[in-house]
């Protein structure tokens, strides 16, 4: 009996445990709409168009790039862009990489999360 009892003990902990990191792994476009207004909009337009900083348009990222890709962007860009060749958005005419700064709120995994939520509905 007493070993019933851990058993099932250990079961009730792994069962919480996993039920908050899917939840923490899941992004909220609310959230992401909040943060994309105050910390991306002064860069990246939502119509495809470049802005005047040179950010490209951010229309249709959702379906040109997974998530995994915008994680790891977000989190890093310059470090990102040095180890992918094949984000030939990032490279100008004269071959040379646009990479937008690394940004403190973005290394937070849930709003790095959100805000891919949200930018994969424009």
């Amino acid at each position: 009996m007493k070993h019933f009892f851990l058993i099932f003990l250990s079961l009730c902990f792994f069962s919480i445990s996993t039920s908050h990191a899917d939840e923490a792994s899941i992004g909220d476009k609310k959230r992401g709409k909040v943060i994309y207004d105050n910390l991306c909009a002064y860069c990246h337009k939502l119509n495809g168009a470049k802005s005047l900083v040179g950010a490209f348009g951010l229309q249709d990222i959702g379906s040109r790039r997974s998530d995994a890709w915008l994680n790891s962007w977000l989190k890093a860009p310059g470090e990102f862009a040095k180890k992918n060749v094949d984000a030939k958005e990032l490279i100008d005419d004269e071959n040379a990489i646009l990479v937008m700064p690394t940004l403190p709120d973005m290394q937070d995994e849930q709003k790095r999360l959100d805000v891919i939520e949200y930018i994969k509905t424009l």
